[in-house]
Order: C-alpha cells, then structure tokens, then sequence
C-alpha cells in the first residue's frame, strides 16, 4: 500500500516510499504557503498506507509546518508495529522501543526510509556490523532487560541504535554523537 499526499485541487498523489512523500508534502507545503502555481492556497494531507494522517496542512493556515522526522518515525512505529506486511519473512519486535529520537547527526546525514529499516532490524534482533561479544549481549538483553546497541552501516556512514534497559527510550545517533 502506498503512502499519499493529497493536495486540494490537484488530487491524491501515491508514493511508495515515506521519503519520495514527505519531499512531495514539503515542496506542495512551501508552493502553498508561498502562493505558487496549483498548489497556492490548498490543502495538503500525507497518508500513511493505512491511511492515518502523518501531516497536513489547511491553504488557510498562517504558519504550515514541516513533517517532523522523529513524529513520523514514532507514529510508523506504532502503525506498523515494526512489522513490515509486505516482507516474505516478517519477524516481529523483539522487544518494545519505548519513545525514539533521532539525533540531528543521523537526520542529516540519512533518509527517513534508511532510518526506518534500520529501527526494524534493531527490534527485529539483527544487531549488524556489532562485534561478536556485543551480539551476544544483546541476546541476553532480550532476557535480563540491560541496553540493546546495534549498529549498521548506510552507504559510508554507519548510523548506532541504542535501547535504553528500561525500554523506554531508542536512539539513532552517528557514534561521533554518543
């Protein structure tokens, strides 16, 4: 199923990743905003799959904002359950991720869509390029409830994940960051 963006007068426009929609939602919100071509003065709404609201914008509203990278990630969290339905293999969470964040570091320096599969790996227990002893801390995490540290190389970059032992905070981060 694909993501939507939905813009007044133009019509429903689908994507099939959260990425291509949310750079559409954000160059139809400034075309809006700034009273361009068809978009001016029009609604704009991005959908997720499931069709929940992950952003929108009223033509009327003074101030539009921008899709907010950790607000989008969290709802998807909780929208799919970090099971992904169209995967031949699903495997579901591990363990819960409690609120995530994500740092400016792994913002600028990674896609949204990057970012996601990353999360799902993590919870999923693929720790990835973690050294031997670390995988096997993280077994056991899954057991005795300590932190859970992945890691995971995008492209060049190598982006860290770390679950808090209570579980109640996942941070993407850049390991020049920790």
């Amino acid at each position: 199923m694909p993501y939507t963006v939905i813009v007044g007068n133009v019509g429903a426009l689908p994507y099939d990743t959260l990425e291509e929609a949310q750079a559409v939602f954000n160059e139809y919100l400034h075309h809006s905003q700034a009273n361009i071509g068809r978009a001016s003065g029009q609604d704009v709404t991005l959908l997720s799959p499931d069709d929940e609201i992950l952003a929108e914008h009223s033509g009327e509203d003074d101030e539009p904002e921008e899709i907010d990278v950790d607000q989008v990630i969290q709802e998807l969290a909780k929208i799919m359950k970090i099971v992904d339905e169209e995967d031949s293999n699903p495997t579901p969470a591990k363990f819960s991720t409690g609120q995530i964040r994500i740092t400016q570091g792994a913002k600028s320096s990674f896609g949204l869509s990057d970012l996601f599969d990353a999360l799902r790996r993590h919870v999923r227990g693929d720790w990835g390029c973690v050294c031997d002893e670390d995988k096997e801390l993280n077994d056991a995490s899954l057991l005795n409830g300590t932190r859970v540290i992945s890691a995971y190389m995008i492209g060049d970059d190598k982006l860290w994940i770390i679950t808090e032992a209570d579980r109640s905070l996942t941070t993407l981060l850049l390991p020049e960051e920790y």
